[in-house]
């Protein structure tokens, strides 16, 4: 658009470049004039770095505020490298055999003790633990412990239950005392299996030996 404002500095008008008869477009000169009026704000926009599409502005705004700046990334690569330097050593020296027939294992099994060992904890997926089992898996450790040293035949349940078991010594019903013990006793095995799978993800060879 023409104003009075503008109009001295819009140069002269030009001949538009006439075809060459080949059916192609003819050409348009890259000089051509911009209106300040209309692309006056943009052009600073481009002056002074800023974004000028409202993508670009919100691939800004969603940038990790807890990346590392490249030179502290730097500073933490060099400071974990002489770390670690060591920590490979002893595996390649000791699990020489994994490492030449299950890398890929032993490299997740690694990954997987370091992240146990660094915060935020690993939160572990389906119901939260109820403290009776974990009280119950306690006893019976235990026991298994007096069983191995001879003091304990066997795995006194009702003992358990009556420890874990809110109001069991209440319960008048034998038959519902073996089915309150029997819940207890597989939930106790079901955690004791999830605890063996976290504990050991797969057999290692340490120095050529599995462990």
């Amino acid at each position: 658009m023409i104003t009075p404002e503008n109009k001295a500095l819009r140069p002269p008008l030009k001949s538009l470049p006439q075809a060459d008869g080949s059916g192609k477009p003819a050409a348009i000169g890259s000089g051509d004039w911009r209106d300040p009026a209309i692309f006056g704000p943009l052009d600073q926009k481009i002056r002074h770095g800023e974004p000028t599409s409202p993508s670009s502005r919100r691939r800004k705004s969603q940038r990790d505020p807890q990346a590392l700046s490249p030179v502290r990334a730097k500073e933490l690569e060099a400071i974990i490298r002489k770390q670690v330097g060591p920590i490979s050593d002893f595996i390649r020296e000791h699990c020489a055999a994994q490492l030449r027939y299950r890398p890929e294992s032993l490299k997740r099994l690694v990954l997987s003790l370091i992240r146990k060992q660094l915060p935020p904890k690993p939160v572990r997926a389906g119901r939260p633990e109820k403290a009776e089992v974990t009280h119950a898996v306690r006893l019976r450790a235990a026991q298994l412990r007096e069983i191995e040293e001879g003091r304990r035949r066997q795995v006194d349940w009702d003992q358990i239950a009556a420890q874990c078991i809110p109001g069991y010594q209440e319960i008048r019903f034998d038959w519902k005392r073996r089915q309150a013990r029997k819940r207890l006793s597989d939930a106790v095995g079901r955690r004791s299996k999830v605890q063996r799978a976290h504990e050991k993800p797969g057999a290692i060879l340490i120095g050529g030996h599995p462990s």
